[in-house]
């Protein structure tokens, strides 16, 4: 049976006196465990809490705690994290206390990955006390970050969210921060737009790389890619560079459908999330490519997301190589 996935609906009613959380991204696992322990410790939390840490902890100090009653609270919390270190004779300890585990502990489990091969694994996983966690894909991520805004508060334009995703890429952590930070720059009650990221996080940084995307709505590919050798000697990630130039080709293929469709300036600078000083360089540049030539661009952004995850070939060349396909020459 697969792990669970459901955790945001779990976590209104927790009802499992044993419950196992695991993910590689250290942001959604803290987000969930720090859920449950809140759920957990409505009182005396002081008197009612053990933070463990397998491979470091006796495994029969771990159960001893799970097994001591709370003190003026109805629930203790027990928590052993980095739960792939257990050794084979911990995990068979583990397994024996799931036959008859405390009614009033909630004991639980966290990690980078547990072996649902393995007994404990497998028995966790079919009592459906075995919750996983996936990072966003690198197009969910816009999503994310409008969802996540609401932690600090704040609300965030779509486009400002896709920018930011965009420059800062999949780490959830450092996106939560820039947020973080965006939230209290663009003031209460006011929504985070693609200004504020574009003045907040690393300006030089921004104008460079928009000057790189600029080049290719351009189409001046010689500009380009002494500016994308700037960029990567600089020592930016070429997954960011390569997000950035695909953001570029999603904003020109949506100018050039509006254009088609008799849109007014008005209307462009609102429906792709732009501010109206933009709108005259970006129907330009969309001028300069067909729709075809757009569409064959997204695709060569695909394939060579595909590369720069899995080549040996220098990032440098890689972008290079779309560059070229994308503008010719």
């Amino acid at each position: 049976m697969p792990a669970r996935t459901d955790f945001e609906r779990y976590i209104k009613n927790p009802t499992e006196p044993v419950v196992a959380l695991v993910g590689t991204d250290t942001l959604l696992l803290r987000d969930a465990i720090e859920a449950l322990r809140a759920k957990t410790l409505t009182r005396a939390a002081d008197f009612n809490r053990d933070e463990l840490r397998a491979g470091d902890t006796p495994i029969e100090r771990v159960l001893d705690a799970a097994r001591t009653l709370p003190m003026m609270a109805e629930k203790r919390w027990v928590h052993l994290a980095a739960i792939e270190k257990l050794k084979a004779d911990a995990q068979a300890a583990v397994l024996a206390y799931l036959d008859a585990p405390s009614p009033t502990t909630v004991l639980c489990l966290s990690g980078e990955k547990i072996d649902q091969r393995t007994k404990v694994g497998s028995r966790l996983a079919k009592d459906g006390r075995l919750f996983a966690f996936e990072p966003p894909r690198q197009n969910e991520l816009a999503q994310w970050v409008g969802q996540r805004a609401s932690r600090h508060a704040a609300t965030i334009e779509p486009d400002a969210a896709q920018l930011l995703a965009d420059l800062v890429g999949i780490e959830l952590g450092s996106l939560d921060m820039a947020l973080g930070k965006l939230a209290l720059y663009a003031g209460a009650d006011t929504p985070i737009t693609a200004e504020h990221v574009e003045q907040l996080v690393a300006p030089t940084r921004v104008h460079s790389i928009f000057e790189l995307t600029d080049a290719i709505g351009a189409r001046d590919a010689a500009k380009a890619s002494g500016l994308l050798r700037n960029a990567l000697d600089g020592g930016e990630n070429a997954l960011m560079v390569l997000g950035m130039i695909a953001r570029q080709f999603r904003q020109l293929i949506g100018m050039k459908e509006m254009l088609d469709e008799g849109a007014r300036n008005s209307d462009l600078a609102s429906e792709l999330g732009i501010r109206p000083f933009l709108v005259d360089a970006l129907k330009a540049q969309a001028r300069r490519y067909s729709k075809h030539e757009l569409r064959e661009a997204l695709l060569a952004v695909q394939r060579t997301d595909v590369k720069l995850k899995s080549s040996r070939l220098a990032h440098g060349v890689t972008l290079d190589r779309l560059l070229v396909d994308v503008m010719g020459g």
